[in-house]
């Protein structure tokens, strides 16, 4: 399980391309990008903190879907052959 303060987009691209389940700090620039609940968990101040935590560590089957669908995101979606796709499009159309 890792905590990820950290306001950058791919800190949690990386963090679920390894399939861990991450509890990250709510940010415009972060949170909007996935579903909270579907593919991270999302929390604001350190008592939601804490309460997530305490749910997750206890809940490990749910901890693991959340992990494995942020995986399958990250995989389907954020991958290099999915922006570099974009890309292409963006710049032929």
């Amino acid at each position: 399980m890792v905590i990820n303060c950290s306001p950058l987009k791919q800190r949690m691209l990386d963090v679920s391309a390894c399939g861990t389940f991450q509890l990250i700090q709510e940010h415009p620039d972060v949170v909007p990008h996935a579903e909270a609940g579907e593919f991270l968990v999302s929390f604001r101040e350190v008592d939601d903190l804490l309460e997530r935590f305490n749910h997750y560590w206890l809940n490990i089957d749910h901890r693991r879907l959340v992990a494995s669908r942020a995986l399958a995101d990250n995989k389907y979606n954020h991958s290099f052959l999915q922006k570099g796709m974009e890309l292409l499009d963006i710049a032929l159309n």
